[in-house]
């Protein structure tokens, strides 16, 4: 169980986990993104987390390893206090949006955050701070706080209690923060079937301290039935998320809406509604399912 939470959680954290996007995005070249909380100011998404089995290709649930996913996007003005007690950090915020995650999956619990400033200089949402932690039990084993600062990421990083820092180089290529990336990819405003590119994230794990290469790609649209919308379902670009050194095979696929989920007139844009994770248990190739079921807006 540990080996299969560690898996999914470094592909959370690398491509996830939080959510957290597209610094040197240029808004006067690229034109892609937007401010998914432009008329309203917060998002909540609940999904159910599950292992599946692998058969023939498609997955059927266990009832192993049942959890929970939940994220939330809020809103935040210009002055704005940051509070992240999970890690001792605050900080007063330029005018964005905050975005926190907390996945629990039998005695593991990884709890994640990103802020990032709607508009630095010509890029928009650009990542500036970001943390998470993970408990087994009531046990911390591991814990981040890092901040982005000229053109490098700076961290601090806890492994069953013992300090280290360091920095990365972030350079001026496009890059995501290593946490709440699904999320992020909502700011998209030219998601299409044939969306395809790459992008580099600082990835600080807790053996691993790198940049590495994501790639996403989108394949087509898909109709899913999850238990937010079990009858007629909800048709989604299927977007893969791949490592360069991946073994070939081996990657992520997220479902986004291709329509906007209204809630009271109020629209949120390509929501997250579904994701498999290939994973293998006691030599046995399954996935780590997640379903939308729960979404609040306001």
């Amino acid at each position: 169980m540990k080996k299969i939470i560690t898996t999914l959680s470094l592909i959370i954290v690398m491509a996830v986990l939080s959510l957290t996007l597209f610094a040197c995005a240029s808004a006067t070249t690229q034109g892609q993104l937007q401010n998914i909380l432009n008329d309203h100011s917060y998002e909540k998404f609940v999904y159910d987390v599950y292992l599946a089995d692998n058969n023939d290709g498609t997955y059927d649930k266990t009832t192993q390893y049942n959890g929970t996913y939940t994220v939330t996007l809020t809103a935040m003005d210009e002055g704005a206090s940051l509070d992240w007690t999970e890690v001792g950090f605050q900080a007063t915020v330029s005018k964005g949006i905050l975005v926190e995650g907390k996945l629990e999956v039998g005695n593991t619990s990884y709890v994640t955050g990103c802020y990032f400033n709607l508009i630095g200089g010509s890029s928009y949402m650009v990542p500036v701070y970001s943390f998470r932690v993970q408990k087994d039990g009531d046990t911390e084993t591991f814990k981040l706080v890092g901040s982005y600062e000229d053109a490098s990421y700076k961290y601090t990083r806890f492994v069953n209690g013992t300090k280290s820092e360091g920095s990365l180089e972030t350079g001026k290529s496009l890059y995501y923060d290593n946490n709440e990336f699904h999320q992020a990819l909502r700011t998209i405003t030219t998601f299409s079937n044939s969306l395809s590119y790459s992008f580099a994230v600082p990835l600080v794990s807790a053996n691993e301290v790198s940049t590495v290469t994501l790639s996403a790609v989108v394949s087509g649209t898909k109709t899913i039935k999850t238990p937010y919308e079990s009858e007629n379902g909800i048709e989604c670009y299927k977007t893969t998320i791949s490592r360069s050194t991946q073994v070939a095979g081996v990657a992520q696929t997220l479902y986004y809406a291709v329509n906007d989920i209204k809630i009271n007139g109020w629209g949120m844009k390509h929501v997250l509604v579904k994701i498999v994770e290939p994973t293998t248990q006691n030599d046995k190739s399954c996935a780590m399912i997640y379903e939308l079921k729960e979404v609040e807006l306001r």
